[in-house]
């Protein structure tokens, strides 16, 4: 089943094109490697995706919605969530509560009811509590949940990113360069929740620069260079394509 389907996707930048006709489809439940050497457009397309960069032309159907030039607070409401290449908590909150903050879109009950304490307000709050606590202790944060997030080191902040857009209940997850300047434990780490975020039924769109860590995590790849897709494939498949090598070295294999 197709979850997402991107075609002709376009962005110009002033004369110039940051992302050009780009095709590709993702699969529910497949985690998709989008890699490219740096300035190939990849952060563009997140952008162009969530809503945050308005696209020159082309078309974005998720869930069976053309949600081109939807807002974003609509595009994420509809299932589809991000992470940032820059740590995005709230470094004065907990870990518990940033994860809180995180289930807001999921809150059924207005105004009238939280103001009141209705009971339905009541067993809502009690509820979002426990899915709270529940995906910190699938995430491995629950030891954590009461430290400020800016007390937190390098590796759980960004953790912690990927469990706030988990608590909007994504059906597709965009991890941008989630383990961009970490140690090997730390992205060995960040390597095992992204499985585990997948093993929950999320499918995953993962923008990598580091391609070892990609080829490691993905199902398929599409590479970027200068904005355009110049392969897709299998990791087996795109590891020898002579293009892929020459965006990333910038040379040619002697024969």
């Amino acid at each position: 089943m197709i979850l997402l389907h991107v075609e002709g996707l376009t962005k110009y930048f002033g004369g110039l094109a940051a992302v050009k006709d780009l095709d590709f489809d993702v699969t529910k439940g497949e985690i998709l490697g989008l890699i490219g050497p740096n300035g190939a457009g990849k952060t563009t397309v997140f952008n162009l995706l969530t809503g945050f960069d308005r696209r020159s032309r082309g078309k974005v159907i998720f869930k069976g919605h053309d949600i081109t030039g939807w807002k974003p607070s609509r595009i994420a409401a509809l299932g589809l969530a991000r992470t940032f290449q820059i740590v995005n908590v709230f470094g004065n909150q907990t870990t518990y509560e940033n994860v809180r903050l995180g289930h807001y879109l999921q809150q059924r009950n207005g105004g009238f009811h939280s103001i009141f304490r209705t009971r339905s307000a009541r067993r809502e709050e009690e509820e979002l509590q426990h899915r709270t606590i529940e995906l910190l202790e699938r995430m491995g944060l629950i030891d954590v949940k009461d430290e400020l997030a800016s007390s937190l080191p390098q590796g759980l902040q960004r953790a912690l990113g990927i469990c706030i857009a988990l608590a909007t209940s994504p059906d597709l997850l965009l991890m941008d360069e989630p383990t961009a300047g970490m140690s090997a434990e730390e992205t060995a780490n960040i390597m095992a929740m992204i499985q585990q975020t997948r093993d929950m039924g999320v499918t995953i769109v993962l923008v990598e620069h580091n391609m070892k860590m990609a080829m490691g995590c993905s199902d398929r790849i599409v590479v970027l260079n200068f904005g355009e897709k110049i392969a897709e494939g299998t990791p087996e498949e795109i590891v020898g394509k002579e293009e892929v090598i020459e965006a990333y070295l910038g040379v040619r294999r002697s024969q």
